[in-house]
């Protein structure tokens, strides 16, 4: 070792070499911090859908993949579904997929025996987008008893307000409230202060956005009259004038049309057990695609994607192997519905339709017992969709069960730290090479300052025999000064020599090999 460090040392080449090799290494590694870029965006896989699934039932999710950075969606395919349990083995489902953005899962709830409270589980979920496959634990909650049931519906049945008219009316849009732009069905019932129905009365509505500035309309044996809406305005104000016989009354109706571009209709608002019905798409303008839902209470049971032509759109829905209810929503984005969402409900039962339908609104609460005395021999068609208008409700938006995300995120910037942290680590060791180099030539400077004064020292020497000594001129203490340590500083500078060229040579192989990696 000593050898080879004297060997560095008495090289003069080696000294310029460490200091091209230094400047080398800053380059290389300034180069490459300045080139750095932040990690390659991978896709983040988000599930969307109702935490709550019922038991030997479908329940039906989304999966979607995003790129962050570009601000797209890729294609996502599900390959697996798991269900994780407390106290069970994971078990693999069997399940239906439409790949795609987003992907749409259907996948089929065992049964939990053992009681009726609910089970917290977990639906582990395999999807691939690009070039990443990811497995997502989305929590459940699984329902082993009919989720019709799970709505929470009121205690207290409705009661009429007083009123000194000798008519109630109310004015209702078919889907919901009124959708501006879209052509809605329009329907008005008359009522007797008690709630009952009142046949043959007529009905005038003054506005100047219908034909002519006003509307006659007839009312049949449920109280009821229909009649179409363009909703073309912000707001309609409806002053209408109910008469029968001698009795008058005087109404006045503010709407607000919603903006919310999308209308559902059924071929039929009640189905029987096992048959399939028809769900028309009515939109102000043409969309490529909504994503709709069938449900039942708060699980989903189905998803579907729905192209739109410019005419409208229909799809199937059914068939239902039990009785109740299930409502149909659709919307244009499959994560955020927004304002651009429809609902209707679906009712299922082998009764007579208008008993199936008024049985659903008294169980919601809608309408006071007294009003809902409804009769199919006046217009059952109007009878029917009134009933299904009132029982239409707001939508069940999707809600994101699982996500890497943020995880994704921190996993981005991790990686970014780490790359900042080992270029600027090794910048770091080649300012302290820069920093040796210094101590090496300064000690250089020393070493040849001595060699000096060893020459001097000898001078002296040879001119003391002939000659005394000049006043001032030490000779004993010049010569300890030429020789004071001076093996040890040439075996330091040996070393610091020794550690320059070891550090040049790994700091730029370091900046070489994360150059190369960043091209690559």
């Amino acid at each position: 070792m000593r050898q080879l460090i004297r060997r560095l040392g008495a090289t003069p080449w080696v000294r310029k070499a460490v200091i091209g090799g230094v400047a080398l290494a800053v380059f290389v590694l300034g180069a490459t911090y300045l080139s750095l870029r932040y990690p390659p965006d991978a896709p983040s896989f988000i599930v969307f859908g109702s935490g709550k699934v019922a038991a030997d039932r479908t329940a039906s999710f989304r999966v979607r993949a995003r790129l962050h950075d570009e601000r797209t969606s890729p294609p996502v395919k599900v390959t697996s579904v798991d269900l994780v349990a407390p106290g069970v083995a994971p078990t693999t489902l069997g399940f239906q997929t439409t790949d795609g953005d987003p992907a749409a899962i259907e996948a089929v709830i065992p049964a939990f025996p053992g009681g009726k409270g609910p089970v917290k589980a977990a639906l582990r979920v395999v999807a691939t987008a690009e070039d990443r496959t990811t497995a997502l634990d989305v929590p459940i909650e699984v329902l082993r008893v009919d989720p019709a049931f799970d709505e929470g519906l009121l205690d207290a049945p409705v009661t009429l307000g007083k009123t000194d008219k000798p008519f109630r009316l109310s004015v209702l849009g078919e889907g919901a409230g009124v959708v501006s732009q879209l052509d809605n069905r329009m329907f008005v019932r008359v009522r007797d202060p008690d709630g009952r129905s009142v046949a043959d009365a007529t009905v005038a509505i003054t506005n100047k956005a219908l034909p002519d500035g006003k509307l006659t309309l007839h009312t049949d044996e449920n109280g009821l009259a229909t009649w179409h809406l363009v909703a073309e305005r912000p707001s309609y104000l409806f002053k209408t004038t109910v008469t029968k016989g001698d009795a008058s009354a005087e109404f006045e109706d503010t709407l607000v049309p919603a903006g919310r571009q999308l209308l559902l209709r059924s071929d039929r608002p009640v189905l029987r057990v096992g048959e399939v019905g028809k769900v028309l798409v009515i939109a102000w303008h043409e969309q490529d695609v909504l994503f709709c839902d069938v449900r039942r209470g708060a699980v989903w049971l189905r998803g579907l994607r729905v192209a739109l032509r410019s005419k409208g759109s229909a799809f199937d829905v059914g068939p239902f192997t039990e009785p109740g209810r299930y409502d149909v929503q659709c919307y244009a984005h499959p994560t955020s519905p927004g304002n651009t969402w429809a609902t209707l409900p679906i009712l299922v039962g082998d009764g007579d339709p208008l008993a199936v339908l008024a049985h659903e609104v008294g169980a919601s609460r809608t309408l006071a017992p007294t009003s809902l005395e409804l009769v199919a021999t006046g217009s059952p068609d109007d009878a029917l969709r009134y009933l299904q208008s009132l029982a239409n409700a707001p939508i069940m938006g999707p809600e994101v069960l699982a996500s890497t995300h943020e995880t994704d995120v921190a996993t981005r910037e991790a990686a970014w730290d780490h790359k900042k942290r080992v270029v600027l680590f090794a910048l770091g060791g080649v300012f302290v090479l820069v920093l040796l180099l210094v101590a090496d030539l300064v000690i250089g400077n020393v070493l040849a300052t001595r060699d000096r004064m060893r020459a001097y020292a000898a001078e002296l020497a040879e001119e003391s025999v002939d000659d005394e000594p000049a006043p001032g001129d030490d000779l004993d203490e010049l010569t300890q000064l030429a020789h004071k340590s001076r093996e040890g500083l040439v075996k330091t500078r040996g070393v610091l020599l020794l550690v320059l060229v070891g550090g040049t040579l790994i700091a730029n192989i370091i900046g070489f090999i994360a150059l190369m990696a960043l091209i690559r």
